[in-house]
């Protein structure tokens, strides 16, 4: 989601977030983490089809899910961005990895955006939408799932303006700066770009700061570690005071990332087939997170206008597994047909396309 994908460059980055060296040598977690999130990305979303839908799901069974997968998901993969991004900045430097970001997400939104929204326009009278022709080429203002890319190209820009600190108060001042933002998101305009980065980027700034206290010394110590929680404690204690209104929702995105990278480790240790599941799933989380709502939709319609099924949780299953097993065999299909440009900078050669939009641990 997370967040950005492949580049056309030596080293390749992975879907939803940006991978580095350090975290192919290193850790596993992140890629497993996300893969728990696209998880949960592709169930809100069917759910939220299947509820939409007229089907008959148990209320405070859906509002009880939804409400605990929406407070802390999409955290969670800008979590994993900037704390894979603080790598790449730190080895590569601004100037080299700033521009083939920006060319990557902005490519992938227009492409998406446009194509997704062509199709949901084409096929309006089996959705649940009502989308116009003009709300598609409206790109300026980022609809439907493809907010992610969007935010996260405008939070890679502010990241990369504070490139001109000293390394050990980058990510500080980084926070520190997404903190104040997310107490007053937008600084106060209704522009929605600007929301969303107001929103969110304190999510990234923290994994941001994170990273730069993982790898100054390779390892965590409990000096790192303390200083770590007290940049976040506060950080929701200017939020407490600045936005009080607002410490609930924080902390409850925080302990959500917590929670997920807690398991991830787990499984990393304990659990190696799974773990490697769950890698997998976080090293396409991109491929799945642009085309799962086609698969999950498609399926649902199939199931419900064609097949006249209203089984509630078959509905959630199949549309679970579709969106998932779908958009990767898309990605499995275009790679191999030369057809990458879906996936990455069309510019780039074929076999960097799909090495750049599988590989997560480079």
């Amino acid at each position: 989601m997370l967040l950005a994908p492949c580049t056309s460059e030596s080293h390749q980055v992975n879907h939803m977030a940006i991978t580095t060296p350090y975290t192919r040598v290193h850790e596993a977690w992140p890629d497993i983490a996300k893969g728990i999130g696209i998880v949960l990305v592709v169930y809100g979303h069917v759910a939220r089809g299947v509820e939409k839908a007229g089907l008959r799901i148990e209320k405070p069974f859906f509002e009880t899910v939804d409400a605990l997968i929406y407070a802390f998901h999409m955290p969670l993969f800008f979590f994993v961005s900037g704390y894979l991004f603080w790598g790449s900045v730190n080895s590569r430097g601004v100037r080299s990895v700033l521009p083939a970001r920006l060319g990557l997400l902005l490519w992938l939104y227009l492409i998406w955006s446009v194509g997704h929204g062509s199709i949901e326009v084409l096929l309006a009278h089996l959705t649940n939408g009502g989308l116009r022709w003009t709300e598609v080429f409206s790109l300026w203002l980022p609809r439907a799932h493809f907010w992610y890319l969007y935010t996260l190209a405008l939070m890679i820009v502010v990241a990369s303006a504070f490139g001109w600190l000293p390394e050990r108060y980058r990510a500080m001042a980084l926070f520190a700066f997404g903190t104040v933002f997310f107490a007053m998101p937008g600084l106060g305009t209704s522009v929605y770009p600007l929301l969303a980065v107001g929103w969110f980027l304190v999510y990234f700034a923290a994994g941001f700061l994170l990273a730069a206290h993982r790898f100054r010394s390779q390892k965590f110590t409990w000096h790192a570690l303390i200083t770590y929680i007290y940049w976040l404690a506060l950080g929701m204690g200017t939020v407490a005071l600045m936005a009080p209104n607002l410490l609930s929702k924080l902390a409850a995105a925080f302990t959500g990332i917590a929670l997920i990278c807690a398991i991830a480790v787990v499984l990393t240790q304990y659990f190696r087939k799974l773990s490697r599941w769950f890698a997998f799933l976080g090293s396409i989380a991109l491929p799945i997170y642009l085309a799962h709502i086609l698969a999950g939709s498609g399926t649902r319609i199939l199931l419900q206008k064609f097949l006249g099924v209203d089984v509630v949780w078959l509905h959630l299953m199949l549309g679970l597994i579709a969106g998932l097993l779908l958009p990767w065999t898309l990605w499995t299909v275009t790679t191999k047909l030369g057809q990458g440009w879906l996936w990455a900078l069309p510019w780039v050669g074929p076999n960097r396309q799909r090495q750049g939009a599988l590989r997560s641990r480079a």
